[in-house]
């Protein structure tokens, strides 16, 4: 991400730099010879630009490989990309599902689905925390205070109970609701 900034960051300054030499062009036209410096120091701005942009490829270029290897790791692990409208699922593992509920290109909400049985064995569970970290992360909310109000929830559980009250954290709600097979957390923007 940090590459592509700083290539954006070079195709502004050529931008700003084309834009510097047209005008100081049409000043020489003018008979205006002060141009000329303008010039001469735009050419050597262009040439540290090149530099940089050749340096900025040759680093691209080298982490290709890790980032080939980084994506073919997570392939699979990754909610998916694809907003279409409509309710479905975003990503689907043995040990959870994440079902998003999308209108017009926007998540409007989405629901984390772990069956019960899975949360029987501490290494299931530690799958079900980060699954949910992951999910409390990247909708913006604090993930820390997220998972203690999450224990802190499935701690006092009555047995009788299929939902327990909303976890809030930076405009999002976190809902869980249980049946016999299943964990739910309802996750969406207030």
């Amino acid at each position: 991400m940090q590459l592509q900034k700083q290539g954006a960051q070079l195709k502004q300054q050529e931008v700003q730099l084309k834009a510097k030499t047209k005008a100081a062009q049409a000043k020489l036209k003018a008979g205006d010879m002060s141009a000329q410096s303008t010039l001469a120091t735009v050419a050597k701005q262009g040439a540290q630009l090149q530099a940089s942009g050749a340096k900025l490829k040759q680093t691209q270029a080298t982490l290709a490989p890790a980032l080939a290897k980084a994506k073919k790791q997570v392939a699979g692990k990754t909610i998916t990309a694809k907003a279409h409208t409509g309710v479905y699922n975003l990503k689907t593992t043995p040990t959870a599902t994440v079902r998003g509920n999308v209108d017009d290109k926007q998540l409007i909400g989405a629901t984390l689905m772990v069956p019960t049985s899975s949360l029987k064995s501490k290494k299931a569970a530690r799958t079900f925390m980060t699954e949910l970290a992951v999910l409390t992360g990247s909708t913006g909310a604090n993930t820390k205070a997220v998972l203690k109000g999450f224990a802190n929830k499935a701690n006092k559980k009555n047995s009788q109970q299929t939902t327990t009250s909303t976890i809030h954290s930076k405009g999002i709600d976190f809902n869980l609701g249980y049946s016999t097979s299943t964990l739910y957390i309802y996750v969406t923007h207030h």
